[in-house]
């Protein structure tokens, strides 16, 4: 084992937890993996999918499409914080290919 490959087995480990469909997991997605390689943190990559948890919660969409107004001001701050950022702007993206990237993830 290289010296390298040594080193990054025993850097300190974070635990990523994210969600495929999220606007604001995109915006730490984007740039996680360059702030931990400044600071020789590996990343667990944990995703998961909001739409079960807010089924339990009695909600049959996101809280973006169920309340108007704050879906608006969503669309607005991502804009605002992609371009921040310097990041592609968000899109959308459909439930199916969500859950397929996340099988494939186990």
């Amino acid at each position: 084992m290289t010296g390298v490959a040594k080193q990054a087995e025993h850097a300190p480990e974070i635990e990523f937890w994210f969600e495929f469909g999220s606007n604001y997991s995109y915006l730490s997605v984007m740039r996680i993996e360059e702030e931990a390689g400044r600071h020789g943190i590996r990343i667990a990559w944990k995703p998961f999918l909001l739409g079960p948890i807010f089924r339990a919660l009695g909600m049959e969409n996101s809280p973006f499409v169920l309340q108007k107004e704050k879906g608006a001001y969503v669309q607005q701050d991502m804009a605002r914080l992609c371009r921040k950022y310097g990041l592609a702007p968000w899109g959308k993206l459909g439930v199916l290919p969500l859950r397929i990237a996340l099988l494939g993830c186990r």
